[in-house]
């Protein structure tokens, strides 16, 4: 029995071969069954069916899998000769959705943004999938990478994302519901040197990345709080220098604060005094 998808909501059946040990006149029969729910017969021939020509099958669903047995009987033998073949209908994805989270990759910068496509609850699979993007401060959206969907449905992408963005992944031209991604800035701090003498200073240098000219605090531990001791712009390669002296060993703390395009980090360092 060879049995391929027609349309959407249909499929064909073709004999090959012959019904051998057959003999005239014979009655070729088909039980088509939903993979999975052996219960559900989604349609039944009992004869006519023809053994040299095409049988279409109509009025079933996409993104299902069936099984279709088929049987030649006669009048002396009874069934005399039986195959069985499985296929899917590949249908139109109706629900494409995110996975719960999204979480940062290994590469600084990348964000893995993952999820499943689906027809009447069936995964949609080896269909193409594209990822759009665009900054959450305004913009249209891009697009930023193409994938397949896998046998269940599944997408992956892994994006560099630098600034807060609207995520939206589209298959069949039915697109997830924005997801907003908030991309922290990154902090990478030292110190001249490790140890300073007391009333020596030393210049604590911070690169802010996505480097770009944007204000940074540097804060002192005090106690169980922060005070603001200084600020400074970073240059346009993202890097801003502090000039401390203190009196004794120190921590402290470099802020850039949220703004339109990312949020909020710090990073903490310790100034030692001998």
């Amino acid at each position: 029995a060879n049995v391929q998808p027609k349309t959407t909501n249909s499929l064909v059946f073709a004999w090959t071969g012959s019904a051998t040990g057959c003999t005239s006149p014979v009655s070729v029969s088909a039980e088509l069954r939903q993979v999975g729910d052996p219960s559900s017969v989604e349609g039944l021939t009992t004869s006519d069916l023809s053994l040299n020509g095409p049988t279409v099958f109509d009025g079933l669903t996409a993104g299902h899998s069936y099984i279709l047995t088929v049987s030649a009987t006669d009048g002396i033998v009874g069934t005399c000769a039986s195959s069985a073949a499985v296929t899917t209908l590949r249908g139109l994805a109706d629900v494409v959705k995110f996975t719960p989270a999204t979480k940062a990759g290994a590469r600084p910068g990348f964000v893995q943004i993952a999820g499943t496509a689906t027809d009447s609850g069936y995964p949609i699979s080896d269909r193409a999938t594209t990822l759009w993007i665009a900054p959450l401060s305004g913009g249209a959206a891009k697009l930023v990478a193409t994938t397949r969907t896998d046998f269940a449905g599944a997408f992956n992408f892994w994006a560099r994302i630098a600034q807060n963005s609207r995520v939206t992944v589209r298959v069949d031209g039915i697109s997830t519901p924005e997801r907003i991604i908030n991309v922290a800035y990154r902090i990478s701090v030292r110190s001249t040197t490790a140890t300073i003498r007391t009333k020596k200073a030393a210049i604590i240098t911070a690169t802010v990345s996505p480097a770009r000219r944007v204000l940074v605090n540097l804060y002192r531990a005090n106690g169980k709080s922060w005070t603001l001791v200084t600020k400074g712009y970073a240059s346009a390669k993202g890097i801003v220098k502090f000039s401390v002296k203190p009196k004794k060993t120190t921590n402290y703390r470099v802020v850039v604060r949220s703004d339109s395009r990312n949020t909020t980090a710090a990073e903490t360092i310790a100034v030692r005094v001998r």
